[in-house]
């Protein structure tokens, strides 16, 4: 109720696994659009299965499809942004999205470019001048990656010339330790146009899971800016952030095996 209720413009959702970050951030869209049709929200997931989770609470509990509606991740939100308004971002047809490793001559192309203007090949500088010049050379050839779809996301909501874009002012992005260098910038661009954004992720698992490729440093840089108000569901197990992921992991568990056994041994006094 009280993450519902924020009206803080930048809200951080920390939990681990399985213990209710997608389900908030569904209802929190859900309250926001009401139904199907105008946009008032962007909800951002990190892959295609994500997608179909959010999309199945929603069928779900409205038994309406939300497929139309602005949901998913950057690449798949991206192809129906350009599908609508390519010229505006001076395509001349629709892009035909082809994999990011078939672009990988442009990729280098549009590195090199950006190391001129900036040497500083860390600097956030150097990688958003390296994604428009990448996806400024993919627009001369109406083609279109995984990874530019998540930089022109970006680039059209920065543009808000459709009205439509324009009245979207919630931002809900879902596992956000899952993002990459690319969909963090891409983050950062929307959330800077949003009257409200609530992000959920894992802190514990962005700074220690190293089996992912998972970007830490930006992690951090994301949810330590200033005025974020962080909503840590792991306090309703009594386990802090700093007690480790393995311990987050088992209260989760934990608790998730005495909601499932409540119904069977309810009638029990034993157990």
């Amino acid at each position: 109720k009280t993450i519902l209720a924020s009206t803080t413009r930048s809200n951080l959702i920390n939990a681990v696994t399985k213990t209710g970050k997608t389900t908030l951030l569904a209802r929190k869209y859900l309250n926001q659009q009401e139904h199907p049709g105008a946009n008032k929200a962007i909800f951002i997931t990190a892959n295609a299965l994500a997608t179909q989770r959010v999309l199945e609470h929603l069928q779900r509990i409205t038994a309406l499809s939300w497929e139309e509606d602005w949901i998913g991740t950057f690449a798949e939100i991206g192809g129906k942004l350009l599908r609508r308004y390519h010229r505006e971002l001076s395509y001349t047809k629709p892009p035909q999205v082809v994999s990011d490793h078939a672009a990988s001559a442009d990729r280098e192309a549009a590195r090199k470019t950006a190391v001129q203007l900036h040497p500083d090949t860390a600097s956030a500088a150097f990688h958003e001048q390296w994604n428009q010049a990448f996806v400024q050379l993919l627009r001369r050839k109406n083609l279109a990656t995984p990874r530019s779809l998540t930089i022109e996301t970006a680039n059209l909501f920065a543009k808000v010339v459709q009205p439509e874009l324009a009245g979207i002012r919630l931002l809900l992005a879902d596992n956000v330790h899952d993002f990459g260098w690319e969909e963090l910038l891409a983050l950062s661009a929307l959330q800077g146009r949003m009257a409200q954004s609530f992000f959920a992720g894992n802190s514990n698992l962005a700074i220690y899971e190293r089996q992912q490729d998972l970007d830490p440093e930006h992690w951090l840089a994301l949810v330590n800016q200033d005025g974020i108000k962080t909503h840590s569901l792991t306090q309703l197990f009594g386990v802090g952030n700093a007690q480790g992921l393995f311990l987050q992991q088992l209260a989760a568990f934990n608790s998730k095996r005495v909601y499932e056994s409540a119904f069977t041994c309810a009638a029990d006094p034993n157990s």
